[in-house]
């Protein structure tokens, strides 16, 4: 039988981001449940992104112009994704939570995680 929770996440997004697509699936397993939200909102990162800013940031070699604008235009998409996840984050607030101990460690069971991804990749 389907969460129909899934079907509530996806009425709450369509009404906030209305252009975009959703897909949600909920896997339940027995310390506790991940609700996966799939959009197009993400964008993927420039491909040799990671290998570019590992280049960049350790500062060892040097960069190519073409290398530096695939590195700023990733940044850029990260901090927008960020920006995306955190909004999904906070409108679903109602929807996920993780237990912690008084020092801070997760607690196992009864936790559902949120996660954001990419619709594409």
């Amino acid at each position: 039988m389907k969460d129909m929770r899934s079907y509530e996440i996806k009425k709450i997004l369509k009404k906030k981001y209305p252009g975009s697509v959703f897909r949600v699936r909920i896997d339940k397993y027995s310390l506790g449940e991940s609700i996966n939200i799939y959009t197009d909102l993400l964008q993927q990162l420039p491909e040799r992104f990671n290998q570019i800013c590992w280049k960049i940031e350790i500062g060892e070699e040097e960069t190519t112009e073409e290398e530096r604008r695939i590195y700023f235009e990733g940044r850029r998409i990260l901090e927008e994704n960020k920006k995306y996840e955190d909004e999904i984050k906070s409108i679903l607030k109602d929807f996920w939570h993780i237990n912690y101990d008084e020092m801070g460690e997760i607690l196992n069971g009864g936790n559902t995680y949120l996660y954001i991804c990419s619709l594409v990749g």
